[in-house]
């Protein structure tokens, strides 16, 4: 199976590839300062607003595609710069859309951000899309109510890179897609007015958590572990899961101070959308107890690795949008990744 490693997309930076080389002119026009001259607005509620993220103008976009003009394409991978801006912030409907669209065809969406995503102001993002070579277009689109505004694109060459995770992750297993377990393995259930929790006692350590865990696609820290130490002794407590494919939780373990609460949240991450049980494993001292939770999975962004073009493998899940694979592993053609970089670390990249 080919994969690619997939890392979380905020506050990342990111090196430039050696060999990168500027696209001159695509898309033209790209700071908006001539109006919408090179670009192509029919059918879109799309205006050139003032108050740019560099300069005077910016595309502000609420439905459909504006589309520069045509310009040739090399084949493989485009990275595309630009300033990207919600503008009612983390509440704005909706989703900002990007692609590259081949001349004659209808775009589609090959990477979305929402406001939440974006947060407020005008941030940095770099889009990493893979060009089938020849005559294309930028597409810049949106859908679901929001406003959103666009400033200063660029676009160059570039050469995908995995990025590596340190230390190299330890994955669980899992005996097979609907595994359920039979009543709740070491856990013991505890009500809190309407609330349900679970508490697994290993060794010293009592470790509290919900049974039921609710997430966006990609997004980690879903799991808020109580632990209390009953000894006065310092412990060491390693949280593991089981979970079927699509999932990506490396093993971490956390030092849990005697005599003391600990509160942190583990890692629950995955790539798919839907509902899913998994076990999850803590072990300390010598003792190991694991306890089931139900994992439901919403649709979230930005999305690392959302496929958009090329073959994968025709035994991915239908519903396995990004693929998550050990460190050093390749990524195959058509594989789209977004990063909504840290705007302090702009300057730098």
């Amino acid at each position: 199976m080919t994969r690619v490693v997939i890392a979380a997309a905020c506050a990342l930076m990111v090196a430039l590839p050696l060999g990168a080389e500027p696209i001159e002119g695509f898309p033209a026009n790209a700071s908006f300062e001539d109006g919408a001259n090179g670009w192509s607005l029919d059918g879109a509620e799309a205006t050139i607003e003032d108050g740019g993220a560099r300069g005077r103008s910016a595309l502000q976009i609420e439905d459909g595609w504006a589309l520069s003009q045509v310009a040739e394409l090399p084949a493989g991978w485009i990275a595309i710069d630009l300033r990207a801006r919600a503008v009612d912030g983390p509440r704005t409907p909706g989703r900002l859309m990007l692609a590259l669209t081949p001349d004659g065809e209808e775009p589609a969406a090959e990477a979305a951000l929402t406001g939440k995503a974006l947060g407020g102001g005008w941030q940095p993002v770099r889009v990493e899309l893979y060009s089938r070579g020849g005559p294309a277009r930028l597409a810049v689109g949106a859908e679901g109510g929001g406003r959103w505004m666009i400033d200063a694109i660029s676009a160059e060459t570039a050469e995908p890179q995995t990025l590596a995770i340190d230390p190299e992750p330890t994955l669980g297993g899992h005996p097979d897609e609907g595994w359920r377990p039979d009543g709740l393995m070491d856990a013991r259930e505890r009500e809190i007015g309407t609330a349900r929790q679970l508490i697994v006692d290993v060794g010293s350590l009592a470790v509290t958590l919900s049974p039921e865990v609710e997430t966006g696609r990609g997004l980690r820290g879903a799991l808020r572990l109580t632990v209390d130490n009953r000894s006065v002794q310092d412990r060491e407590l390693t949280v593991s899961v089981s979970a079927p494919p699509g999932f990506f939780v490396p093993d971490r373990t956390v030092p849990i101070p005697g005599g003391s609460t600990t509160i942190f949240d583990a890692s629950l991450q995955c790539f798919r959308t839907g509902t899913f049980t998994v076990a999850v494993h803590f072990e300390s001292s010598g003792d190991r107890r694991s306890a089931p939770v139900e994992v439901t999975v919403a649709e979230g962004f930005p999305a690392i690795g959302v496929s958009t073009g090329g073959e994968l493998p025709g035994d991915l899940p239908d519903a396995l949008q990004m693929v998550a694979a050990p460190p050093g592993s390749a990524g195959p053609a058509g594989l789209t990744r977004l990063l909504l970089l840290d705007p302090g670390a702009a300057g730098s990249r």
